[in-house]
């Protein structure tokens, strides 16, 4: 990997620097300089003009679903939801069914180009296709290593197939984390798709195939109201305190949403420090709440961005974030 000098550009971070006119260096795929006027002379470089332009440092998408770029434009004929879980049943789990492992790999080709497009160059995927779960993931990593994207994959376990796509689900997981994960280029979580649609027995079963590879798990939790009534009706206990009986709650652990929360278990998330990514505009869309975030921050709970496959605008979705 060579040298490459981008120069002329306007520069600014999240954190209060601005440069009217500046250069940034990379070297072996790594910034190694930063500098007002005009940039070094670096022999052997590759150079960039950004005039005109100007340059971030490269966003991330912590909780994102790229076969959602399927979904854009989408007719469908009965879709009338009153709750989220219809919404479910009468758009996601109908565009997850149909998806093969060609309509895998353009899907994440389509969502990761609009990504780009949009300054994103990691994403945290939790990917679902039924109907074609082994070699999923591969599909995922092909597309984004084609566009030069870094990802971190699971794939979403659940009940809601029956055994079969269940046992497939989590052999998905453990090949793409022992096969195909490349270091500082792709990542893997072992994916769950959320608690109300997990067994006691699934679970377990998870837990043992992840915890001899090391992984941390990228799961919903307590996106809308079915989370914690299916929790509490069932085994007497909240979502994340169910979640914590198998080891689920713990620092490389991602969580999507996190709405439906009380306050006892924003203090078990405060203790095990997993990360929340808070999704606002997809919340918005399914009318499922608002995340704590400020009291989440205030006992230290680490909270990142997410788009739950709502586009993939995260500088809107940071302004969202602040209504």
């Amino acid at each position: 990997m060579g040298t490459l000098v981008i120069d002329r550009a306007c520069l600014a971070d999240f954190f209060g620097t601005f440069k009217e006119s500046g250069y940034v260096v990379v070297e072996g795929g790594r910034i190694s300089k930063v500098g007002e006027g005009p940039a070094p002379a670096v022999p052997g470089a590759a150079h960039i003009h950004g005039e005109g332009k100007l340059l971030t440092p490269a966003l991330v998408n912590a909780h994102a679903h790229l076969y959602s770029s399927l979904a854009r434009g989408i007719f469908l004929k009965a879709f009338s939801p009153k709750s989220f879980g219809q919404i479910l049943e009468q758009l996601w789990w109908k565009l997850d069914r149909a998806l093969d492992l060609e309509a895998v790999y353009l899907s994440a080709l389509v969502g990761g180009m609009a990504h780009l497009r949009r300054g994103v160059s990691v994403i945290f995927d939790h990917h679902a296709s039924p109907s074609a779960i082994l070699g999923s993931l591969s599909q995922i990593k092909k597309a984004l290593s084609e566009l030069g994207l870094r990802g971190d994959l699971c794939y979403e376990v659940t009940d809601r197939g029956g055994p079969k796509e269940r046992d497939q689900g989590i052999e998905e997981n453990v090949r793409f984390a022992k096969e195909e994960r490349v270091p500082g280029q792709f990542a893997a979580h072992f994916g769950l798709h959320a608690s109300f649609t997990l067994s006691e027995e699934t679970l377990a079963k998870c837990r043992e195939a992840a915890e001899p590879l090391g992984l941390g798990y990228h799961s919903h939790l307590a996106e809308g109201k079915e989370d914690p009534l299916d929790a509490l009706q069932k085994y007497g206990e909240r979502t994340a305190e169910r979640l914590d009986r198998f080891g689920i709650v713990q620092e490389n652990t991602i969580f999507a949403h996190g709405i439906q929360l009380s306050q006892a278990e924003l203090e078990l998330l405060a203790e095990k420090k997993p990360t929340v990514a808070h999704n606002p505009r997809s919340n918005m869309n399914n009318a499922v709440g608002a995340a704590q975030v400020e009291k989440m921050l205030a006992r230290g709970i680490p909270v990142a961005l997410g788009t739950d496959g709502f586009g993939c605008d995260m500088l809107g979705e940071l302004l969202a974030a602040r209504l």
